[in-house]
């Protein structure tokens, strides 16, 4: 009986020293209340955009930098807290080496690039914002309005192929 103790005893203590020598240290931890933020559908936020209305001959009859094709891009954003003063989407793009308000073409197409407009026509350069006209923050809506135009670039022959650009948009409220 007395081994029993003594056996029970040292492996006691052998745990014990094992908790005396531990080493402590400080974890850090922070965190942010914030408002809730305004919504836009995923589909809205990653989607194809495809301008297929495109030939070489509506190309050739173009002006340079003239519009050839357009198509709207709405952004429908909900769920913005009444205190939003405004809502926009920013694109950020690659931009065409030879005029940095068109989009680079990593296409093989020519004499043709894509250009981010606002609804009245007026192109933005990468980085820029574009910014809904019809804010309700009372009911936490509004709708960004943009458009995606194909333009005419130079007055070589157009080689036909595909047009192929990419912008990453961002929400962005106040």
């Amino acid at each position: 009986m007395i081994n029993k103790k003594i056996l029970f005893t040292c492996f006691s203590s052998l745990l014990l020293s094992n908790v005396a020598s531990a080493v402590t240290g400080t974890v850090n931890m922070d965190g942010s209340l914030t408002e809730q933020s305004c919504q836009v559908s995923a589909d809205q936020l990653t989607r194809t955009i495809n301008i297929s209305t495109l030939t070489p001959e509506r190309l050739i009859g173009a002006a340079d930098n003239e519009s050839v094709a357009s198509t709207n891009i709405d952004f429908d954003v909900t769920a913005c807290p009444p205190s939003t003063q405004n809502v926009g989407i920013r694109f950020d793009f690659s931009p065409n080496s030879s005029n940095p308000e068109y989009l680079n073409n990593s296409g093989n197409a020519e004499g043709v690039a894509f250009g981010i407009t606002k609804i009245d026509n007026t192109l933005i350069t990468t980085g820029q914002q574009i910014d809904s006209t019809d804010l309700d923050a009372a009911q936490g809506n509004a709708t960004v309005k943009a458009k995606l135009q194909a333009y005419r670039v130079g007055s070589d022959a157009p080689v036909e192929g595909d047009i192929a650009s990419t912008a990453t948009v961002t929400v962005i409220t106040q």
